[in-house]
């Protein structure tokens, strides 16, 4: 309370200076303009999903990108900043230290005011930019947001760019490398004189198979029995043992008959002599058969190892030509989306400009510099009375001369003072002695 004084004065210097700030500063206005980050569904690219974990580094990167000139100085170009005389003006008058040309410098300074901030709950981003006037920040805030769409789908499609080069050089490197062995499995085809299909089957082999599926098949032989010219040859001995007991011998018709069944039996003997030739041949048949699937199995076994090398040949042909076909179907797709105006952004809503600016505002202004004179103020009569210690009572005087106090006389100002406003005390003492008590 000693140093009143010196706390009141930073106190009003303060607010004076607060003030000042109010007074002079122009206003500005704050103009926002939103977007969907659609970062749920897989990248349109790479198709991957972006892990939780990873969700606040996406979400600052994407603010900073706002800041980045890759958006700021599209913004720029599309709002005419560049050819404006007075921003020009300004740059020339002061060149930046660090050698920036105008476009660079007035992207810096729309950066400068630019931000973003992310909806609570959702996945919303709110894109701000503050001017001297909300006509200015709506324009603004507009065409920054339309710069931040068009450079997501740019990386959009230089990434997928990217990937349909690699896509390229990995296709190439793979065609090389079948056409190599391709060329070797040729090779080793004519030096071991096997053939293999695409499939990995070998021709060797499945010629065995083809040749013990037709064996293992049952051979059906029809059974020979008395046909049609044995029945009749029967039912002629029947006539012929009928018309003896009540024809002649030389009865014509029974001459006839007899002349008939030499004919049948010489019939019915040429059938079996047919019928035993048939056996023949399908046993001769047989044995031949049993003799080609033996050799062809010998043939098999001793070429398992050559069979083997080449269906790994095959095998790891057919792998690579599945490579190419997938890489080149992801090369088509990257060539297609390279092309495309794809991005993971989405605009939301028309931008908007606050009508109220948000600097310079006077509570939070002339609060914050009451609150800084004060704390000021406090500091500086801390460090004055540290410098030059007052003695305001007799503990003071004790401690500063380290004797004890024998008398303290009374303060008549106090006093004088005291007696215009009422009755004066018989005896008045006080706790503040003058300074020549104080010198003694």
């Amino acid at each position: 309370m000693g140093r009143w004084l010196v706390v009141a004065i930073s106190v009003a210097a303060c607010l004076i200076g607060g003030l000042v700030v109010i007074a002079t500063s122009p206003p500005r206005y704050k103009g926002t303009a939103r977007v969907v980050l659609d970062y749920i569904r897989p990248d349109p690219t790479t198709g991957a999903v972006l892990p939780s974990k990873m969700l606040d580094a996406y979400i600052t990167s994407q603010i900073n990108l706002i800041r980045d000139f890759q958006v700021t100085g599209p913004a720029v170009e599309a709002m005419g900043f560049v050819d404006n005389p007075d921003i020009q003006a300004a740059y020339y008058a002061n060149p930046p230290a660090d050698g920036r040309d105008l476009h660079s410098w007035i992207a810096a300074q729309v950066g400068a005011a630019a931000g973003g901030s992310m909806v609570e709950d959702s996945n919303i981003l709110e894109i701000a930019y503050i001017a001297s006037s909300p006509e200015l920040a709506e324009a603004v805030v507009d065409a920054l947001r339309a710069a931040y769409i068009e450079s997501g789908a740019a990386q959009t499609r230089r990434a997928a760019e990217e990937q349909g080069q690699r896509l390229a050089t990995r296709i190439e490197a793979a065609k090389a490398t079948l056409a190599q062995l391709e060329d070797m499995q040729n090779r080793y085809e004519d030096e071991t004189g096997l053939t293999i299909s695409e499939r990995g089957r070998d021709e060797e082999a499945a010629k065995l198979e083809d040749m013990l599926r037709v064996d293992r098949m049952p051979v059906v032989v029809k059974p020979s029995g008395p046909g049609v010219a044995g029945i009749l040859l029967r039912q002629l001995d029947g006539e012929i043992a009928e018309a003896s007991t009540t024809l002649g011998v030389n009865h014509p018709r029974l001459i006839g008959l007899r002349q008939r069944r030499i004919a049948l039996q010489a019939q019915v003997e040429a059938n079996a002599s047919r019928a035993s030739s048939s056996a023949q041949v399908v046993a001769q048949n047989e044995r031949i058969a049993a003799a080609m699937v033996e050799q062809q199995m010998s043939k098999v076994l001793a070429a398992r190892e050559p069979t083997l090398r080449l269906r790994l040949m095959q095998d790891e042909i057919n792998r690579l030509r599945q490579d190419i076909n997938k890489m080149t179907e992801s090369l088509v797709a990257s060539r297609t989306l390279s092309g495309a105006d794809i991005s993971t952004t989405k605009p939301i809503g028309p931008p908007v400009a606050e009508k109220t600016p948000v600097f310079p505002n006077k509570l939070l202004i002339l609060g914050g510099s009451a609150g800084l004179g004060l704390l000021a103020g406090c500091l500086l009569a801390i460090l004055i009375e540290l410098m030059g210690r007052r003695i305001r009572a007799a503990r003071d005087l004790e401690a500063a001369t380290g004797a004890p106090v024998l008398v303290g006389l009374p303060d008549y100002r106090r006093a004088l003072r005291k007696r215009r406003r009422g009755p004066v005390p018989a005896q008045i003492e006080t706790t503040r002695p003058p300074t020549a008590m104080a010198a003694e």
